[in-house]
């Protein structure tokens, strides 16, 4: 096939971004950035700003979300064009709107010019770098030269590293405040220290050269407290959220003039396996997701033909680092047919199959890139990708990924600059265990391994394994399996492996009348839930190993006693690293900072998580969770954090506090555990407390919707909480509190679903204390939150139930037709109506109640006064007798210039088929498309004039049961419809 020339691809995918662009500009006669100016300018005394405050903002990030319309702008406070660190505003404009602005977040600082301290620096930002080189101890910086000259009042350049730096050193003057009051002048500078364990965003004073201000970009999984910058703390305004209806997008980018790449394949821990100790390899062939990756894995020169063979391509470069050098190590290699299949022995050292694990490694980086994709993170968020394919953002910025990194042990780290800087993730060994293998050999129905854990008394299991099989010992007594006293089935017993209770006795003596009548090995179980523990003891005279398992194990296996069970013991020799690589849950944690650290405050300021109260590695968590849900789970099951690194049962409790659950009798953490300071550790404790609840949420969706498996394009509650958790993000300022992510996720909600999931979201956050009345206090502390439980008003009584709510458009006026069911203390409902002119809606009228009511009860209001080919968009207020009132979602119609399009579905709900009877204008026929909930295409066809009036059949075979969006594109005019398939 022609290679398609990459300056073409750039071209073309210019010319679709452009008329989008222009698209959008027919509906907002100012730009995003222009509209959050004036919005911040207008709100300005609101937060005690003077004009001067907010008449210098630099614009640091600015892009359009692809999936629901809403422009995030990202600005920074400046004094004569140069920024004030942390001091930062979001403001998030629907342009499909109008250009409503739906939120602001503000950190500004007041009264600036009286504020500052000079305006010209006395150091140099080589005497900055020297500076910073001797707080830190790392040694006295070699040459030290611009490799890109000083440009803007910012005087923004970048130096050589000085051979004390992984990376050039970029350089720029920024202000930072002190002390609540005077704004010193410094150099904000990074280095990544050579031994790559810290990754320092500093502020050096350019008179001083005192540190004024760190970030480590740099952030682990091991749980100890860590020290982060907490100069400014932003406060999230919610206050201007509204609720507007649903806007549909394509998941999809423009697509690209590439031919598929061809097949390839990876032997590895493919999700939802978590680890080795919750699942077996597989080879998975061609996994990329090609809107994420539309020339596969291993391209970044944008044209079809892979350019590596190795584990390397454009999303990331998975590499040995054994020698801890953060260089640039050897790599995996698939050869020409790019199959990825080396074998693996978790018996033996990690370094003896270092290929499978930079394989595993390789693989779940560019799946977590995929399909994190498809929910935002994409190339104008920030992502890493080498190369952009002209989608916007700033390249250059794949993942190196560093396996069994040999410069740290019991640990894994991501680090992430701003967006075009390569992000750096290391995966270290964890200190493991001697290994102990427990495989029942027959029945077929139980065969497989189990987990067990040795005695620290007695032999250790050989390498050569022990074959026999399975004898349930009898001592005689009233509990005879516990082999407490002298065992009468000793004939049985002989040659074999007797199985034995745990309880009333030593397990010492236990093990020695087994021993005494010919056991060859002993397997005790444990009498209580959990997992199995190390049996403890002394005793010189025992000779054959024994090993625990767990309740549920046991009681699996004793069922099949009766057929006859063989199995079959043996162990390591010795103890065996256990390795990051293959914990997946680990993986996806750490790439999920670099998520967060990007999408919060925009991909070019990722030092915006280190206030007390951030949520970083609560997302981080979540991101490994999310990932590895399997068929079946349920919220209420034990989810711990790393169980395979640290040598734990799937059963075991993790590296947080407690296992994630929904059920609070495993895990009762809630809100106000936050100043617990001896037991929740910061930042990891605190990321605790907020992964619990957008885990609830998680589950809350998913009891609601169903699970779906199909991460990418899967309407299920997981893929919505996905898509409400990476919005939420981008929705944040810097410096976020847990209100301010709660209140984040309700307006994602509102803007991608209408607010249909507003109640169910504050009664997962209430459960786990992030309530109504609940408040952070600020985020820059962990004393001065409070918890509370309750919800809003309208979601603790329901006084009815929506079923339905239309708005269908006539010649001359607009018909809105509702039904509710279980109606009772019901007031009525006042119509609100908004032209898409229009900045808020307005009461156009109100329909009293019908009375008490147990069944469906329909309604209906006219729009008489709805003018020709404007949109309006209408909703009800629902009033209880008792004053308190509710919101029902949004619908919209327009009166077509020439005809009323009219939809109709027949049957609806549908099984495997269903008709669509149009009526309108149909000149030139049109288009049907049918969408999951979060906008992926399922199913698209255009119709004819003819086919149209007589009625246009959809095959429906396939589709998943749920639901869906029905879009009909005909004459000029497109109306959305509800479609549910059982």
């Amino acid at each position: 096939m022609e290679r398609v020339n990459q300056s073409s691809l750039k071209v073309f995918n210019w010319l679709i971004t452009f008329s989008f662009l222009c698209a959008v500009s027919i509906l907002n006669a100012q730009s995003p950035v222009q509209i959050a100016l004036n919005h911040l300018k207008n709100k300005a005394t609101s937060y005690e700003l003077n004009p001067q405050d907010v008449a210098d903002m630099i614009v640091t990030d600015n892009y359009t979300s692809r999936l629901n319309g809403v422009s995030h702008v990202y600005l920074r406070q400046a004094y004569r064009g140069i920024g004030i660190f942390q001091a930062n505003v979001n403001v998030n404009v629907n342009i499909n709107d109008q250009g409503r602005v739906l939120s602001m977040g503000v950190a500004c600082l007041p009264g600036i010019s009286n504020r500052i301290n000079t305006t010209i620096p006395s150091l140099s930002p080589s005497d900055a770098v020297a500076a910073a080189a001797s707080a830190y101890n790392l040694g006295t910086p070699g040459d030290l030269r611009f490799i890109r000259q000083p440009e803007g009042d910012d005087r923004e350049g970048i130096l050589s590293n000085g051979d004390i730096s992984q990376e050039d050193i970029p350089v720029r003057l920024m202000y930072v405040e002190t002390d609540g009051q005077e704004l010193r002048l410094c150099w904000d500078l990074s280095i990544l220290t050579l031994d790559g364990s810290h990754w320092w965003s500093l502020r050096v004073d350019a008179l001083t050269g005192q540190v004024l201000s760190e970030y480590d970009w740099m952030t682990s999984c091991n749980f100890g407290p860590h020290e982060r910058d907490k100069d400014h703390a932003a406060e999230y305004f919610s206050g201007e959220i509204t609720s507007p209806a649903l806007q549909l997008y394509d998941l999809a980018p423009s697509p690209l003039l590439a031919a598929a790449p061809p097949p390839n394949s990876y032997n590895v821990y493919a999700d939802p396996v978590e680890s080795p100790s919750h699942g077996n390899r597989t080879v998975v062939s061609t996994p990329w997701n090609l809107t994420a990756s539309p020339f596969g894995w291993h391209d970044d020169d944008g044209v079809p033909g892979a350019e590596y063979t190795t584990t390397r391509g454009n999303n990331v470069r998975a590499q040995d680092d054994q020698d801890g050098n953060n260089g640039i190590g050897p790599m995996a290699d698939g050869g020409v047919t790019l199959d990825f299949n080396f074998p693996i022995n978790l018996n033996q050292q990690p370094s003896t199959y270092i290929d499978a694990a930079m394989t595993n490694l390789f693989f779940w980086n560019n799946r977590i890139h995929d399909v994190f994709y498809l929910y935002g993170f994409d190339e104008p968020a920030g992502n890493f990708q080498e190369n952009n394919y002209g989608n916007g953002g700033s390249g250059s910025d794949y993942v190196n990924a560093d396996c069994q990194d040999g410069s740290g042990i019991n640990n894994a780290n991501f680090g992430t600059p701003p967006d075009g800087q390569n992000p750096r993730m290391q995966m270290f060994l964890w200190t493991g265990q001697a290994v102990t293998n427990f495989d029942v050999l027959s029945p077929g129905s139980i065969a497989g391994s189990y987990f067990a854990v040795e005695a620290a008394f007695g032999p250790a299991l050989p390498t050569t394994p022990i074959t026999a099989n399975l004898v349930l010992v009898d001592d005689g007594s009233g509990a005879p399996t516990e082999g407490c006293n002298a065992l009468i089935n000793g004939a049985a017993i002989n040659g074999n492996v007797a199985l034995i209770d745990r309880g009333n006795c030593t397990f010492v003596s236990k093990v020695l009348n087994a021993q005494n009548v010919g056991a060859v090995a002993c397997v005790v179980c444990n009498n209580i839930p959990g997992g199995p523990i190390t049996m403890g003891g002394n005793s010189g005279a025992i000779t054959i190993p024994s090993v625990m398992i767990s309740q549920a194990d046991c009681a699996a296996i004793r069922a099949e006693l009766a057929s006859g069970v063989s199995v079959s013991l043996s162990g390591s020799g010795g103890a065996v690293d256990r390795d990051g690589d293959l914990d997946n849950g680990i993986i996806a944690h750490e790439y999920g900072h670099g998520i967060s650290n990007r999408l919060v405050g925009g991909g070019n300021n990722t030092s915006c998580l280190g206030n007390e109260e951030q949520m970083g590695e609560g997302w981080s968590d979540w991101f490994g969770l999310i990932m590895t849900i399997e068929p079946g789970d349920d919220g209420g099951d034990s989810r711990g954090i790393g169980t395979f690194a640290i040598s734990q049962p799937v059963s075991g409790n993790g590296i947080r506090p407690a296992p994630y659950s929904t059920n609070m009798g495993i895990n009762s953490f809630t809100y106000g555990d936050i100043s617990n300071t001896g037991v929740i550790s910061r930042p990891h404790g605190v990321g605790f407390l907020w992964c619990n609840m957008i885990w609830e949420m998680t589950w809350a969706l998913i009891d609601q919707y169903g699970f779906d498996p199909d991460l990418e394009t899967g309407t299920g509650g997981n893929n919505i909480a996905m898509r409400l958790v990476m919005d939420g993000m981008a929705f944040l300022n810097c410096n976020p509190g847990m209100e301010d992510g709660r209140d984040a996720i309700i307006q994602a909600d509102s803007v991608n679903f209408g607010g249909i999931h507003t109640c169910l979201i504050w009664e997962a956050f209430a459960k786990r204390g992030m309530g109504f009345s609940a408040s952070q206090g600020s985020s820059a502390s962990r004393s001065d939150g409070n918890e509370a439980f309750d919800i809003p008003p309208y979601c603790t009584f329901l006084p009815v139930e929506w079923v339905h709510l239309s708005a269908t458009a006539g010649s001359r006026n607009i018909a809105v037709n509702w039904e509710v069911s279980m109606e009772e203390e019901n007031s009525g409902f006042e119509v609100q109506r908004r032209a898409s002119h229009e900045g808020s809606f307005t009461k156009i009228g109100f329909v009293a109640s019908k009375g008490k009511a147990t069944q469906q009860v329909s309604y209906g209001f006219l729009d008489k006064d709805a003018r020709v080919g404007i949109t309006y968009e209408y909703r009800l207020l629902q009033v209880d007798l008792n004053g308190v009132s509710s919101y029902s979602n949004t619908v919209s119609a327009v009166i077509t210039p020439d005809d009323q399009l009219l939809v109709k579905l027949v049957p609806n709900p549908a099984g495997d088929y269903t008709e669509l009877r149009l009526d309108g204008n149909l000149t030139g026929g049109g288009t049907v498309r049918i969408m999951t909930l979060v906008g992926q295409l399922v199913l698209e066809r255009r119709f004819d004039e003819v086919e149209a009036r007589s009625g246009v059949t959809l095959a429906l075979e396939g589709l998943p049961a749920g639901q869906y969006l029905l879009q009909v594109n005909a004459g000029g005019a497109r109306k959305v419809e509800k479609l549910t398939v059982h």
